[in-house]
């Protein structure tokens, strides 16, 4: 997907979940780093990410519960 936002302008990347996106808060910043550096906008359906400073806050929180989730599962 990051290879063809590269070639091709996209507006939009939608996502269900934070979740789907990555499973840990690292790949979480460097995945959305990289999408905002084409010029388009991640969009989640479930979830009310964006620009602001609110939306940001919301994305770092559901990205560290997703890691947590996964790292728990790990130790189960």
């Amino acid at each position: 997907m990051l290879e063809y936002i590269r070639d091709r302008p996209v507006e939009f990347v939608i996502i269900h979940k934070i979740d789907r996106l990555a499973r840990n808060r690292g790949d979480d910043v460097t995945v959305t780093n990289q999408i905002v550096a084409t010029g388009a906008h991640l969009v989640s359906t479930s979830e009310a990410i964006n620009s602001t400073p609110s939306g940001q806050l919301l994305q770092g929180i559901m990205a560290t519960i997703a890691e947590f989730y996964s790292c728990n599962l790990a130790t189960g």
